[in-house]
């Protein structure tokens, strides 16, 4: 597991970082850096081994999901990263708190006002 995780770690990093920088980069050169993103990804999947519970467990994970991990890579619509949305929900937070709710919705009361 030792083995494994810091690449993981350092192969997702870079993928981060190729999809944030999509637009300074020229399309050649985002086109040639994907793949190598995704051969290093096979790579570290397919030579990768161990017997630890955790480590099959994430390894199953990603196999599975491999599709599905670098679609903000494949696709410029999807960003990087989700901090959008996390302070759409940070934002919502705050009124969240105020609410306290009875037995039924309808009768739901606010401190909020």
């Amino acid at each position: 597991m030792r083995a494994f995780v810091p690449p993981l770690i350092e192969l997702f990093q870079d993928a981060l970082a190729l999809g944030k920088n999509r637009d300074r980069l020229s399309p050649p050169v985002f086109a040639q850096a994907h793949p190598a993103i995704l051969d290093r990804f096979d790579k570290l999947l397919l030579t990768s081994r161990g017997r630890h519970p955790d480590y099959l467990r994430v390894h199953r994970r990603l196999f599975k999901h491999c599709d599905e991990l670098f679609t903000f890579l494949r696709d410029p619509r999807v960003p990087a990263d989700n901090n959008g949305c996390a302070r759409d929900i940070r934002s919502l937070a705050p009124a969240r708190t105020g609410v306290r709710w009875r037995s039924s919705p309808s009768r739901a009361s606010s401190s909020l006002g």
